[in-house]
């Protein structure tokens, strides 16, 4: 098929004539933003501008989020270091007090009463548990089976 177009009426030849205006008016506008291109900087210099800020704003973002992050970890850590520093201070006061009422009462129960008391001042019952085990490691081992028997009826066992 060929561009030429056969005018067989008026209407035919009014249109043909728009057509040509059209072609002829999308020249002017390509050649018009021609010249206003040569006058302004490339498109380059604001794409690169525009990484540049992307590049900032990500950068700043992760910056945020690692010092958050850092700033988390610093009170989560000084949290576990006093829950440490409370168990074993526990440990170290009442820790022989322990294997008393464990020679006492040997069961279950009898370390119940231990962890009950480790709460009541003022520890959780994690910190508790720690100190308790630790007293009866470090004072009294033989009745390290309770405490096996305690972690087996009541939660699970870390230690091997």
């Amino acid at each position: 098929m060929s561009n030429i177009k056969c005018i067989w009426g008026r209407d035919d030849f009014d249109e043909t004539v728009r057509e040509a205006q059209a072609v002829v008016e999308a020249g002017r506008r390509r050649r018009h933003l021609q010249a206003m291109n040569e006058h302004l900087p490339p498109a380059v210099l604001f794409t690169r501008s525009r990484e540049r800020r992307a590049r900032r704003m990500d950068a700043l973002a992760v910056g945020l989020l690692m010092a958050f992050m850092a700033a988390l970890g610093v009170v989560l850590f000084a949290a576990t270091a006093k829950a440490d520093a409370l168990s074993s201070a526990w440990a170290d006061r009442y820790g022989g007090l322990a294997c008393v009422v464990l020679s006492e009462y040997p069961s279950v129960g009898g370390l119940m009463g231990i962890l009950d008391s480790a709460q009541e001042d003022g520890l959780t019952q994690r910190q508790a548990g720690e100190a308790v085990g630790e007293s009866i490691a470090t004072n009294c081992p033989e009745y390290g089976y309770l405490v096996r028997q305690f972690i087996a009826r009541y939660g699970k066992s870390t230690v091997a």
